[in-house]
């Protein structure tokens, strides 16, 4: 017999001599692959990826982020009907103090801060179910929500970080312009604010993976800020072209979806202001979450996956795991 790779195997008699059992047939390894092949990925792998990843484990990916997201939007609409009650001052801009008007802008306001919480913890355990799906391994929902606990304080640390050194920055900034801008040149804050812009794009995208790291390697705050700054080095541009290329897409798609939810609150919200805009802005906020925050999930953790093929090998460690 040949081998694939053209060697002869061993003849039948020939297999007889040696003192151990030996094939004399030859198949290629069995194993089922993840939802991306071993090796380093290109874009039209990374975005199929994104797809199946969601297509692997949807109970996860999309039943986990709906019954976060829609508990998150209640807690965020009680707060707004408690603060509009306690208040009764619309948050929007011309708004008059109409009771409908404050409950829908708090409502508003304080759905926006619940969900963009939830989110970032509800990342954690998508991320870490996208990582098993490339594993071949089918992430349950109470599992992914177990990895949320347990990484919970981390992925705080780690949002928290960049918030207060970005807010030191921002004030000491502040300080030294201040006095220019006084002395009747307001200009100096147009290259200040694009400079600034700049670095903070520049710092999103070295910190991009560091959420992988939280949650896959169960590693503290510090050492996944370092760990990805290690992991994007070399591949800055790479990286943003496939992000946001990928993201654009992703924004079409729910952007559509959305759109209707918004066509149908206009109706409701023609009955009653108040109620019917709050339960619309709600509405599209958890469509647009359940539908994109899997998606995006899964392209920065496949990002991940392939930075550690090009940088660490990793794809012969997992066809070891995958095929054996």
């Amino acid at each position: 017999m040949t081998f694939p790779t053209g060697w002869d195997g061993p003849k039948y008699f020939a297999a007889q001599l040696a003192p151990e059992p030996v094939r004399t047939d030859w198949s290629p390894p069995t194993g089922e692959p993840g939802i991306v092949q071993p090796h380093p990925l290109s874009f039209g792998d990374i975005l199929g990826g994104v797809f199946r990843a969601v297509r692997y484990a949807p109970g996860t990916m999309f039943g986990l982020t709906l019954i976060l997201t829609l508990v998150a939007q209640l807690l965020g609409m009680g707060v707004g009907y408690l603060l509009s009650q306690q208040y009764g001052v619309s948050l929007l801009p011309g708004d008059e103090a109409d009771g409908d008007l404050a409950m829908l802008s708090w409502s508003w306001v304080a759905g926006t801060v619940a969900t963009a919480f939830a989110e970032m913890v509800i990342g954690i355990g998508l991320t870490w179910a996208t990582f098993q799906a490339v594993r071949a391994k089918k992430a349950a929902p109470l599992a992914a929500a177990r990895q949320i606990a347990a990484r919970f304080w981390p992925t705080v640390g780690l949002y928290a970080l960049p918030l207060l050194a970005g807010g030191a920055v921002i004030a000491a900034v502040a300080v030294l312009i201040a006095p220019l801008a006084a002395k009747d040149q307001p200009w100096v804050w147009i290259p200040v604010g694009i400079g600034g812009g700049f670095a903070a794009a520049c710092l999103a995208v070295r910190l991009l993976l560091a959420p992988c790291v939280i949650a896959i390697e169960n590693r503290g705050p510090i050492a996944a800020i370092r760990r990805s700054w290690a992991l994007t080095r070399g591949q800055f541009w790479r990286i943003v072209g496939i992000y946001l290329a990928t993201t654009i897409l992703i924004s079409l798609a729910t952007n559509m979806l959305s759109t209707v939810f918004l066509f149908v609150g206009s109706v409701i919200t023609a009955a009653n202001a108040g109620i019917g805009a709050t339960v619309m802005l709600s509405s599209s906020t958890i469509t647009v979450a359940v539908f994109s925050l899997p998606l995006t999930s899964a392209l920065v953790t496949l990002l991940y996956v392939d930075a550690r093929f090009r940088t660490e090998a990793f794809d012969l460690e997992l066809s070891e795991e995958l095929f054996g």
